[in-house]
């Protein structure tokens, strides 16, 4: 390879999994922020390399569980989970689990995660998660909470006839070395 003048690059944040752009400068680069991986391309995007000094990055988690196989009462009143504090800020991926009894509810059990910045004013994030009303049904999701979260919490319930579980928990980044 000759050398490359480097003049206006362009810079790209994604997945890891997502296609690296073509046809850009060379010196141009591609966070993979999923990997906190630094990516550069000595020419047009054909090829992309792995940035020096970017290799072998780790990352530290905690899992938290906020919900431990909770039993949601059929018709009774909603159920808060324990408040899950983010100290860290390098962000965070909430589960929720619902599993229906052997037989299902008439009426889905619902959850609703809420986030706040100071313990005392909560906001929704995103709409209500519904359940299934098969008999013996697992439903599960998988939700990223936005870096300038601090505080997050689960509210559930709304399902009637039969009881259901729920089982909620948190993975927070809290290194990058």
């Amino acid at each position: 390879m000759s050398v490359t003048l480097i003049t206006t690059i362009k810079r790209f944040i994604g997945l890891s999994s997502d296609a690296k752009p073509s046809a850009v400068p060379a010196g141009s680069t591609f966070f993979a922020y999923d990997l906190q991986n630094m990516y550069i391309t000595p020419d047009d995007g054909s090829t992309w390399v792995l940035k020096e000094g970017a290799r072998n990055m780790a990352t530290t988690k905690v899992v938290t569980v906020l919900d431990n196989n909770v039993t949601l009462t059929a018709s009774a009143a909603d159920h808060t989970s324990s408040v899950w504090t983010l100290d860290d800020g390098y962000g965070a991926e909430l589960f929720i689990k619902i599993t229906n009894g052997a037989t299902g509810p008439t009426v889905a059990a619902v959850a609703q995660v809420w986030v706040s910045p100071d313990n005392s004013n909560w906001y929704k994030l995103g709409g209500s998660l519904g359940s299934t009303l098969g008999n013996a049904e697992i439903t599960s999701w998988s939700i990223p909470i936005p870096i300038g979260v601090e505080f997050v919490k689960v509210i559930s319930g709304s399902n009637t006839v039969q009881d259901v579980v729920i089982r909620v928990e948190g993975s927070e980044v809290t290194a990058i070395s």
